[in-house]
């Protein structure tokens, strides 16, 4: 016997997902807002959140985009990765001497 889930006003009947999202968790509000419409979904969501040499963030302070993606995650139960970009991402946008 399968077991399948009654969605509420569809009157339909599907088999059960295990869905899963990362999320690009910038610290501002727009991603904390669709990090949380997913969360609120039932959907495992692990955030993802990049910082580089240009970025400001610093747990001394207490504030920064750094901090307040890890505060979010954190609000909302969800498991939050911070990398670094590295030398790669500087090459890419050195500039070149080409003008367009």
């Amino acid at each position: 016997m399968s077991t399948s889930v009654l969605y509420k006003g569809e009157g339909d009947t599907h088999p059960p997902m295990n869905k899963e999202a990362v999320s690009l968790l910038s610290g501002c509000p727009d991603s904390l807002i669709a990090t949380k419409i997913i969360v609120e979904q039932g959907i495992d969501v692990e955030a993802l959140h990049f910082t580089s040499t240009f970025c400001t963030c610093s747990s001394k302070s207490n504030k920064g985009c750094g901090i307040q993606a890890v505060r979010t995650a954190n609000e909302l139960g969800i498991e939050v990765k911070v990398r670094t970009k590295g030398l790669d991402y500087l090459e890419a946008v050195r500039p070149t001497g080409h003008q367009p």
